[in-house]
């Protein structure tokens, strides 16, 4: 029976040396586990890196566009507000000329009219050299003539009134 046993029985040095492999195995799995699980915690904080330098060279980036942006904008108000000055200086300056030139139109004009006059009017009124008396021998003959004249146009204008109305 000893035979028989030995035969249907592993030997018990066998079974150590499985279950030793086995250990090491297990063991070995362990540490490949480990070590997975390292490089892979590793491989991820490198791509968390990478990731967060993209983005702040990204940001980088976009803030060095941002100011040149801004300056352009400042650039482009101080144009704007330099123009809005000269335009209102020209409006100034066309105002002052249009003031001028009226100024020069009434000097011009003020050449062709008699000074004396004027000054004789702003000063005192001018009294005339003889009176002025209305003269009759002028408004009787006038006054005759244009009282016959409308006489004779009222008859007229009557008569036929009347012949009409007869008819």
């Amino acid at each position: 029976m000893v035979g028989e046993n030995s035969k249907t029985r592993p030997d018990a040095s066998k079974i150590r040396e499985i279950q030793a492999r086995e250990e090491e195995i297990d063991r070995q799995l362990v540490d490949m586990r480990k070590r997975l699980s390292n490089d892979a915690a590793r491989r991820m904080v490198d791509v968390a890196k990478e990731d967060s330098t993209a983005k702040v060279f990204l940001a980088q980036y976009i803030s060095d566009k941002r100011t040149e942006e801004e300056l352009v904008v400042r650039s482009l108000g101080q144009d704007l507000m330099s123009y809005q000055q000269r335009l209102d200086d020209l409006k100034e300056q066309q105002s002052l000329l249009n003031r001028m030139r009226t100024q020069v139109a009434i000097e011009k004009a003020n050449r062709y009219i008699d000074d004396t006059r004027i000054a004789q009017g702003i000063e005192t009124p001018a009294e005339p050299k003889e009176p002025v008396v209305p003269k009759w021998y002028w408004y009787f003959p006038f006054g005759a003539a244009g009282g016959f004249l409308l006489t004779g146009l009222g008859i007229m204008t009557f008569g036929r009134r009347q012949t009409k109305a007869a008819t």
